[in-house]
C-alpha cells in the first residue's frame, strides 16, 4: 500500500512535500545568489589584479613615446604587442586588451598598443555615444554592433538609424548617405560628402558630420591582420565613462567596473591598471575589456546548474517524503489492524514493530495489553465453565440471560410446563 493511499498518509505526504519544496526553493535560491555574487566579486578582483600586474611590467617612459602611426615600427611597440597577445591567449574571456597614453594638454586618452588583430578589412565608425564597424570580405559585407552581426538596417540607442543598401553598397545614417564601398578586393570605402576621401588606401582618421546633426563620427580603416586601433588614434567613449576613467587615472589607482557597463561598442566590464614612467608618474593605462556575454555565459551555466541541483533536490525530497510517510503510516496501519482484531476477539494478535522510539513503546504496550486481555478472557471463560456445573445454560436461557453474572435477586419467569 502506497503512503498516499490512506487519508493520514496523504496529509503527511503533502505536508512533508510542501515543506521540502519550500526548503529546496529557498536553499537553491540562496546558493545561486551567493555563488553568483562570490564569483563576480572574485572575477572583478582577479582582473583588477591582472591589470595592475600587467601595468607594472610596462616601461612607462618608452610607452609614452608610442603616440603616432610611425610608432608601429618601434621595437618596443612590437614586443609589447606580442606580449599582450600572449596574455590574451591565456585568458580567452578577455575580448580586447590595449594600452592608452594620457595627454594632459588635451585631457584625453589615445591608443598606444592594441593587441586585437582584425580578422577582415574593417571600417570603424565611431562617436562618443554610437559606434559600429563594417567587416569587408571579398564575398561578404557585415555590419556589427555590440559584438553581434546585425541586419542591413538597425537602430542604435533611441535615435541612430543605420541602413545598408546591398545593391549600391551604400551606408546611410539617419537617411543621410555616408559612404559607399566601391570595392571589396581590395577594400575601397569612399565618403560621399564631396571631400574625395577614400578609406582603404591609408590608415588616417576622418570626421564625418551629418547635416543638421550634432553628432559627428570618426572613420578609420584597419586592414586584415592589423591592430584594431593605431598608436596615437583617439580613444572614443561616452563622456560619463571618460570622466570615470580620468578620475581613476588621476587617483593613480587600478580599477575595475563595478558592474557591466554599456560603452559605444556594447556591454562590457573593464579592468584598468595605471602605467608609470621612470619617475613613478602615471602616464597611461592598460585596459582589459570583457564582454557581458562572458559574464552572462557563466550566469547561464550557473542557472542550469542551480536548476539541476533544484530538480535533484526535489527528487530526493520526494523520496525522503515517501520514506518518512511510510515510517509514520506503516506502524499506524499495523496498530489499526491489530485493534480491529482485538475488537473481533482475536486477542493473540501481536504488533510486530520494534524501534527505539514512541512507536516501539506503543507497540510493546499494545502487545502487553493484548496478552493481559487474552489471559483475563481465559479466566472469565474458565469461571463461566465452572458456573455451568451449578447453573445450567438452559436455566439461564429461561431467564433470558447470557451468563450468570447478569442474574439479579428476584429474577423470575412464569411459564406453563409439563413435567
Amino acid at each position: 500500500m502506497l503512503p498516499w493511499q490512506s487519508r493520514i498518509g496523504r496529509r503527511v505526504f503533502l505536508a512533508l512535500m510542501s515543506i521540502m519544496v519550500l526548503l529546496c526553493v529557498v536553499i537553491t535560491g540562496v546558493m545561486h545568489t551567493v555563488v553568483d555574487r562570490m564569483h563576480f566579486k572574485q572575477f572583478r578582483n582577479y582582473n583588477r589584479a591582472l591589470a595592475e600586474t600587467l601595468a607594472a611590467s610596462i616601461d612607462g617612459t618608452r610607452h609614452a613615446r608610442l603616440n603616432q602611426l610611425e610608432s608601429v615600427r618601434d621595437p618596443y611597440y612590437n614586443s609589447l604587442s606580442r606580449y599582450l597577445r600572449q596574455v590574451q591567449s591565456r585568458h580567452p574571456y578577455i575580448d580586447y586588451i590595449y594600452t592608452l597614453n594620457f595627454n594632459p594638454a588635451d585631457d584625453e586618452f589615445t591608443y598606444a598598443v592594441d593587441a586585437t588583430l582584425v580578422e577582415a578589412d574593417t571600417i570603424w565608425v565611431e562617436s562618443s555615444d554610437y559606434s559600429f564597424y563594417i567587416q569587408v570580405q571579398p564575398d561578404d559585407i557585415r555590419l556589427i554592433h555590440n559584438e553581434s552581426e546585425l541586419a542591413d538596417a538597425f537602430t542604435i540607442g533611441a535615435d541612430l538609424r543605420v541602413e545598408f543598401d546591398r545593391i549600391s553598397n551604400t551606408i546611410s545614417v539617419n537617411s543621410q548617405s555616408m559612404a559607399r564601398i566601391n570595392s571589396t578586393a581590395p577594400t575601397v570605402f569612399a565618403l560621399l560628402d564631396g571631400s574625395g576621401v577614400i578609406l582603404g588606401k591609408n590608415r588616417r582618421e576622418y570626421v564625418w558630420e551629418p547635416e543638421g546633426d550634432s553628432v559627428y563620427f570618426d572613420l578609420s580603416f584597419s586592414a586584415k591582420g592589423d591592430p584594431a586601433s593605431d598608436p596615437g588614434s583617439g580613444y572614443v567613449e561616452n563622456e560619463a565613462d571618460l570622466r570615470w576613467l580620468r578620475k581613476k587615472f588621476n587617483n593613480n589607482n587600478a580599477a575595475v567596473d563595478p558592474e557591466v557597463s554599456r560603452g559605444t561598442y556594447g556591454d562590457y566590464i573593464s579592468a584598468y591598471g595605471v602605467i608609470h614612467n621612470d619617475r613613478d608618474e602615471p602616464v597611461g593605462l592598460i585596459c582589459l575589456d570583457i564582454s557581458a556575454g562572458s559574464i552572462l555565459a557563466f550566469r547561464a551555466t550557473l542557472v542550469w546548474l542551480s536548476a539541476s541541483i533544484f530538480l535533484l533536490a526535489i527528487l530526493l525530497a520526494l523520496l525522503l517524503s515517501i520514506l518518512l510517510t511510510r515510517y509514520i503510516t506503516r506502524p499506524l496501519r499495523m496498530f489499526t489492524l491489530a485493534i480491529q482484531d482485538y475488537r473481533n476477539g482475536q486477542l493473540t494478535t501481536q504488533v510486530k514493530w520494534e524501534s527505539a522510539d514512541e512507536f516501539g513503546d506503543l507497540a510493546h504496550s499494545m502487545n502487553t495489553m493484548a496478552s493481559s486481555l487474552h489471559d483475563a478472557h481465559g479466566r472469565i471463560v474458565s469461571i463461566n465453565e465452572a458456573f455451568r456445573r451449578f447453573v445450567p445454560g438452559d436455566f439461564l436461557r429461561f431467564l433470558n440471560r447470557n451468563d450468570v453474572t447478569q442474574i439479579r435477586l428476584g429474577d423470575q419467569i412464569q411459564k406453563q410446563m409439563t413435567v
